[in-house]
């Protein structure tokens, strides 16, 4: 699974991220995807290619990321099922909300901490 994020959520990623591998999922990130010297562009795009389906970390700084704007074009593209999980409040730009048109949203933002796993376990299940 690609994780698309944005590297200032990476405090509110990384449990997310601890429980995808707990559910059984193998994750690529950025980090530890990419190794010094890599030409990182090509490495995203392999990324999301070689991924089965893209997990969107949605956050404010999230929807102004062009970065992130094209991983989820590519993702479209490339038809990865795509898992938009809301870490925060935030209105998903239009360009974002067409690719996520017909895509059931997490609000993982809205649940307690104590049930986010479960609710990321049973959201996977759709990817």
């Amino acid at each position: 699974m690609f994780i698309s994020y944005a590297h200032t959520d990476n405090a509110a990623v990384e449990p997310v991220v601890s429980a995808v591998r707990e559910a059984g999922r193998d994750v690529w990130m950025d980090k530890g995807g990419i190794n010094p010297g890599e030409n990182w562009a090509s490495e995203i795009v392999r990324g999301i290619k070689g991924s089965k389906s893209i997990m969107l970390m949605g956050s404010p700084s999230a929807f102004e990321s062009d970065h992130i704007k094209r991983e989820v074009y590519l993702a479209d593209r490339y038809k990865k099922p795509m898992l938009p999980v809301f870490i925060a409040d935030a209105q998903p730009p239009d360009d974002f909300e067409y690719f996520f048109a017909g895509v059931q949203w997490l609000e993982l933002f809205k649940l307690p901490e104590a049930g986010r796993a479960a609710a990321i376990g049973k959201a996977l299940a759709a990817v």
